[in-house]
């Protein structure tokens, strides 16, 4: 029975857990788990508290420590140590645009359209910031277009393409032959 009860419970830690930025919740990284100490003894209560050993920005350490308490016998307890490391050092993956070419217009620019480039994140959502917006008009030659994509731990990935603008446009000023000076006589008219 349980008055009899006179082992510490068991306890099973969960594994230690690393994972993106965000909850810490027992469902995501782990519930320890408790077994009678002997025979006769009651499953045993199980809670746990946790110490922060590190909260800086993205990056969050903490041990928690599970308590496995017999529901009779308060002083039987065991307890184990589970580290969970919840932190985010990896940019985005990006894949670059190729470059490309355009043909000017009259005025001696090209408008080049293209989409962002495809961006994934292992923990959180990008966001981008470009040297050159979508529909840009480019002058003639080539020009670079810079991409850096960061996530929400700041961590950056860079990648860029160029646009080539050939020329298909009248930039050069008219050529006119003047007829050669007149030497004459004015005649009546």
């Amino acid at each position: 029975t349980a008055e009899c009860c006179m082992t510490p419970p068991r306890i099973e830690c969960p594994a230690d857990f690393s994972g993106c930025p965000g909850s810490a919740d027992p469902l995501i990284t782990g519930i320890a788990l408790g077994f009678p100490g002997q025979t006769g003894c009651q499953n045993p209560l199980i809670r746990f508290e946790d110490d922060t050993l590190t909260k800086t920005g993205c990056n969050l350490t903490i041990l928690r420590y599970w308590i496995a308490r017999d529901p009779t016998h308060s002083n039987l307890r065991s307890s184990c140590i589970q580290r969970i490391e919840l932190t985010d050092k990896t940019p985005p993956v990006v894949q670059c645009l190729p470059d490309l070419t355009v043909q000017s217009g009259p005025d001696c620019t090209g408008e080049a359209s293209w989409p962002d480039p495809v961006a994934t994140d292992n923990c959180s959502n990008i966001r981008y910031a470009r040297s050159h917006g979508n529909g840009t008009r480019f002058p003639l030659g080539v020009t670079t277009v810079y991409y850096t994509i960061f996530d929400e731990c700041e961590n950056r990935t860079d990648c860029s393409f160029t646009v080539t603008v050939e020329e298909n446009c009248c930039n050069v000023p008219p050529v006119i032959n003047c007829p050669p000076d007149f030497t004459g006589c004015v005649q009546d008219a």
